[in-house]
């Protein structure tokens, strides 16, 4: 079970009134709950006194999910309703052809005729009636009326060319504009269906009881991890190149500078790599001690109690090579 504290922002870009946008919020909310599954051991839950528990989703959730339920290539077809190949009959066949026959207006057999040069594709008068013409007239974006100067035939006539200003949209932008403020309205309306013996408490995958304030400074709040990521990346490119440059093929990992380990060895069992390392920031077990500074998390750590713990990418690979010299001595 989930708790999404920032649902009326989603429900702001998937209006009611819309058929098709309300089986699109379906589809992302399913979406947003699945991530949040997957990285349960860095999110935070809502636990109540009775035991049972909520996965929290977070800004992390909201933002990935809408990178890809969004793409470059699905976002036209998802805020349009159109399907691909009717989306490019329009860019590439009706748009052309209309800035050459704006005046006298456009038929079926003209477009017909436009589709072997076009798409090089062979379409039929009833094909592209059905199929093509009846989506994109209901969409808005043409007209298909009869010609008033021959009875026996009708029109098609361009209403709107922005198909790609259709697609802009609030949730595109990747940016939660998630205040403390409605966090704390999205926590009042849940206590007030709460009994007051029975409200919830916020609490983090390391097992810390969280204020709201302090859940919203981990968990929503904007912070520059990603330019600190980039950052990295950058600097390790650069490693990288000046090492070929200089003739030694060292590893980015051997570049990497050395971590102090804070865990008990003797506790550990194995490391492993986790299946969505850019899905996990969070707090490392070995170095983000003081939770001062947040990293993106890469594996996990099996103890011998069967604890799970959350490592970044060079505390692993410390505790990786401490390992194998334990497992040798």
């Amino acid at each position: 079970m989930f708790w999404i504290p920032f649902y009326e922002k989603i429900g702001e870009e998937f209006p009611a009134d819309i058929g098709r946008r309300m089986r699109d919020s379906d589809r992302f909310l399913c979406l947003l709950q699945a991530h949040a599954a997957i990285n349960v051991f860095a999110r935070p839950r809502l636990v109540f006194p009775n035991g049972t528990e909520y996965i929290i989703c977070t800004r992390e959730d909201y933002e990935e999910i809408t990178s890809l339920f969004f793409s470059e290539e699905d976002k036209l077809t998802i805020l349009t309703g159109l399907s691909r190949n009717v989306i490019e009959f329009f860019q590439k066949v009706v748009l052309p052809l209309w800035e050459e026959k704006q005046e006298e207006g456009l038929t079926v057999s003209d477009l017909v005729n436009a589709c072997l040069e076009k798409i090089k594709k062979s379409l039929s008068d009833n094909t592209i009636r059905r199929h093509y013409i009846q989506p994109l007239s209901n969409a808005g974006f043409v007209s298909y009326e009869p010609d008033p100067n021959n009875k026996v035939r009708k029109l098609i006539r361009v209403l709107r060319k922005d198909i790609e200003e259709t697609c802009k949209n609030v949730l595109l932008s990747n940016a939660l504009n998630f205040s403390l403020e409605d966090l704390k309205k999205a926590w009042n309306e849940l206590t007030q269906i709460c009994a007051p013996e029975s409200l919830p408490k916020i609490i983090n995958y390391d097992g810390e009881e969280l204020t709201l304030e302090e859940f919203y400074e981990r968990y929503y709040k904007e912070s520059d991890l990603c330019a600190h990521i980039e950052k990295g990346e950058i600097q390790g490119e650069k490693e990288e190149k000046g090492t070929e440059k200089t003739g030694r093929k060292e590893k980015h990992e051997n570049a990497r500078f050395s971590v102090p380990i804070n865990l008990d060895l003797s506790r550990i069992r194995s490391v492993e790599r986790l299946k969505t390392p850019r899905a996990f920031t969070g707090w490392c077990d070995n170095c983000c001690l003081d939770h001062t500074r947040k990293m993106i998390l890469t594996h996990k750590a099996f103890t011998f109690d069967d604890s799970v713990l959350v490592l970044c990418e060079d505390c692993a690979q410390a505790i990786i090579k401490a390992l194998r010299r334990r497992d040798q001595a």
